[in-house]
């Protein structure tokens, strides 16, 4: 580098770092109490003090039973339990308001130039209108941290990993997600919470840059504490509440009902634990002293002429609690924590402020719990509000059992929202929309499965037009295979290629066809193993030992002597062959070469360049049309091959996929295709309303288990009950599959499902291409 360029480097620099802390500097950064956070993401609060955060993941904890809640509960109380009394416990849960527009502008149909804005506009505005009836205007973020006195960075690192290592594998058992924040991560959440989703976003590269601390990235313009009940944010107001009472039954809602009564809040319980034994040493000294106090008003009130049995209300009700306490210890092994439970609230005017604080109260009185103000400690307060793992605030602690701390459950409902995901309908639990990019998933595998008339066709043709309205042609290839001709109109629509294959077509697909693009498999072998299954299906035989030889024998000399061969000369081939049996086997053959049935004796005539494809095999009859089928899924293959070297999607839907497992040499075959393609970037999708076809089949029982996007819709009472237990699905959930409405049901993505519904507008054109009317449909 020469010295001019390093000068403009270290200018270019220099004017960064100076930009940086213009934005920057004129903050209230002091305020924020902690020292450092590192890259790994351990925060240093006090010179041997550390703090370690993990984003919890939601659980569809309204959708399921009592007893399932109860596992939840029990597991996350056995999680806490856990911790030992050196071991600080915070959650924090942050119910932030969304930039709407900027959401909004983030799921809609961007216009593309082509000839399909029309269907994105109707498209668009099913989603404007179902985004305003929603409630996406807010997102739930939920963290725990774990904070500790160490002797060093390194040991309070290692310590706090261990702790949440094992509550990441805890929480594992009840498919919650339990993810480590790096520094980067911790700095911006933080941000998020003090600055807005707006905030200038941090990396330590820009932290080298500009001189300054993490914390002048996190902390606001301005922060004031004037006024004794609440604090100034730039020009916001937060005012922090807490717990002041418990009732005498914690239940699990109370936290639902505050992330869902539309207020923008950040709570935090922090929970430090105690040993068993000095705990209960502890309260047995308290208990001690109250009996000796009730003792004492008691002689008191004697020499006044008064006995009772029974004094202060407070105290009786004291003691019995800790009675109960000790009870409670004894019997069930839960551990005895200091807690405190805080609420920020933030708000836009005074006015508002003072009508949220009213609706916190309003709803902590529903729940029996009793909440006030922190008159004069809201600095202290602040900082035990974020998620630095430590407790600012003295005086305050309220001892509860594990239990308790554990009733007050994180978990409200899941929401299906993929950044850049395709619409697939509401949530009938929050009303927000669900937006999933399949591709996302560990296996995009995916199923349709519903009885006749419960809107699978619908459901099917809105995922594959959505798909053609988000990705257009570049890049992707839409393949359908229709055995009942349902997906004409589509195609007409979206510019597809329909293939009919039938006695009297004149389109012909070539049993042949290789591909010469694998790159891990030999392609010849790859046709020598497909033939043995097909004409095992076409002769409806078993191939014996000597066939099988003879077959892949034949096949590599017809390559080797035909550059581009057709089942014409691998029957020649074939007929050439010494083995009486090779002679049988030609002569088998002659009727699907020579014969009335040789469709599939031809070179292929399909246009190749076309990026949706249309298989209708409705006119074949019952016996060839699974043969036909097994044709369409080697052409398949062969262009997954190709599309994956031209770094192409293919989604693939199999449509009537039950005819594909109604014997062994097709099921063998189609499951060996759906678990190929998967490895070479297509995304398969089956179809079916005969589900006990599947459930009856061990490869289709296999893909069921493989699939993690599932559109699941009415089912058949023997389905429905194998598939809840197949899935592990709920009661609760279970009760969506039996009498929905049309075009509502269950979505699976992954291991979260929702339950759900599409309701396509009928005025739209987009209905009418979706319909299954049959007057809708073209007929071939």
């Amino acid at each position: 580098m020469t010295f001019r360029k390093k000068r403009l480097t270290k200018l270019k620099a220099s004017k960064e770092a100076q930009a940086l802390r213009q934005e920057l500097l004129p903050s209230a950064a002091n305020t924020l109490s902690y020292q450092a956070i590192f890259e790994n993401g351990l925060m240093q609060v006090a010179p041997n003090y550390f703090s370690q955060s993990y984003l919890l993941g939601d659980v569809n904890y309204q959708t399921v039973g009592l007893d399932d809640k109860g596992a939840m509960i029990e597991t996350y109380s056995d999680l806490i339990n856990s911790l030992d009394d050196q071991t600080n416990f915070q959650l924090t849960i942050f119910n932030q308001r969304v930039n709407l527009d900027k959401f909004r502008q983030s799921v809609l149909y961007a216009s593309q130039e082509d000839a399909y804005n029309p269907y994105r506009e109707e498209l668009n505005q099913t989603l404007n209108q179902n985004l305003d009836a929603g409630e996406n205007n807010f997102s739930t973020q939920k963290i725990i941290t774990f904070g500790k006195r160490e002797q060093s960075a390194k040991l309070g690192y290692r310590a706090l990993s261990q702790v949440g290592e094992f509550f990441k594998s805890g929480f594992s058992e009840i498919d919650a997600s339990f993810e480590a924040l790096t520094g980067q991560d911790r700095v911006n959440g933080l941000a998020d919470m003090l600055r807005g989703e707006n905030h200038l976003p941090f990396t330590y590269k820009s932290l080298t840059l500009s001189g300054l601390s993490t914390r002048h990235f996190i902390a606001p313009t301005s922060l004031q504490f004037k006024n004794k009940h609440y604090i100034e944010i730039d020009d916001r107001y937060l005012q922090i509440l807490y717990v002041r009472d418990y009732g005498i039954e914690l239940g699990d809602k109370f936290i639902r009902d505050l992330i869902q009564s539309d207020l923008e809040c950040l709570l935090s319980l922090h929970a430090k634990g105690s040993s068993k034994s000095e705990a209960m040493k502890k309260l047995r000294t308290k208990k001690t002293l109250m009996e000796s106090q009730k003792i004492g008003e008691q002689q008191k009130m004697a020499r006044t002429g008064i006995y009772l049995d029974k004094v202060s209300h407070v105290l009786e009700s004291n003691i019995d609690e800790a009675e109960e306490l000790l009870k409670t210890m004894t019997q069930t092994g839960d551990k005895l924590f200091d807690t405190v439970f805080i609420i920020g609230l933030f708000t836009d005017s005074l006015e508002e402020l003072s009508e949220a604080v009213g609706t916190v109260k309003q709803i902590a009185g529903a729940h029996d719990l009793s909440v006030d103000g922190l008159p004069y400690m809201q600095e202290a307060a602040f900082n035990s509000l974020l998620p630095l793992g430590y407790n600012f605030l003295d005086g305050l602690s309220r001892s509860l059992l594990t239990s308790n701390i554990a009733v007050n459950s994180p978990w409200t409902s899941v929401d299906l929202q993929d950044s850049g995901g395709k619409y697939y309908g509401i949530n009938q639990i929050s009303s927000n929309i669900i937006t999933i990019d399949r591709q996302k998933l560990n296996t995009p595998s995916g199923l349709i499965l519903g009885t006749s008339g419960s809107g699978k066709g619908m459901a099917t043709k809105h995922e594959i037009i959505t798909t053609k309205l988000k990705e257009g042609n570049e890049g992707t290839e839409i393949i359908i295979v229709d055995p009942e001709a349902e997906y004409g109109v589509i195609g007409q629509a979206f510019g597809g290629v329909q293939i009919d294959i039938a006695p009297d077509s004149t389109t012909y697909l070539n049993v042949l066809d290789l591909s010469d693009d694998t790159q891990d498999e030999d392609p010849i072998k790859m046709k020598s193993e497909f033939l043995l299954s097909w004409l095992g299906k076409l002769l409806d035989r078993k191939i014996d030992g000597r066939e099988k030889s003879i077959i892949d024998r034949v096949t590599r000399l017809t390559y080797k002597h035909f550059e581009t061969p057709s089942l014409e000369e691998w029957v020649f081939v074939l007929s050439q062959q010494p083995e009486i049996e090779a002679k049988d086997l030609a002569l088998d053959m002659e009727l699907y070469v020579e014969g009335s049935l040789n469709i599939f004796a031809h070179k292929t005539t399909v246009k190749a360049e076309n990026n949706f494809l249309i298989y209708n095999v409705k006119k074949l009859g019952e016996e060839l049309k699974p043969i036909a089928l097994m044709v369409v899924f080697d052409q398949i293959w062969n262009r997954v091959v190709k599309n994956q070297k031209l770094g192409k999607k293919t989604w693939i839907y199999f449509d009537e996929m039950q005819l594909l497992l109604l014997d062994k040499y097709a099921s063998d075959f189609f499951f060996k295709l759906w678990s190929r393609v998967r490895k070479y970037g297509a995304i398969p999708t089956g179809i079916t309303q005969n589900v006990e076809t599947l459930l009856l089949d061990a490869n289709g029982r296999r893909i069921i288990a493989n699939s993690e996007f599932m559109i699941l819709l009415k089912q058949a009472k023997n389905d429905r009950e194998e598939l809840v237990r197949m899935l592990g699905l709920s009661n609760e959930l279970e009760k969506y599959l039996v009498n929905p409405e049309k075009g509502a049901g269950l979505i699976k993505a992954g291991s979260t499902v929702v339950p759900f519904k599409n309701k396509i507008p009928s005025h739209t054109q987009l209905f009418d291409i979706m319909s299954t009317d049959p007057d809708k449909m073209t007929r071939s």
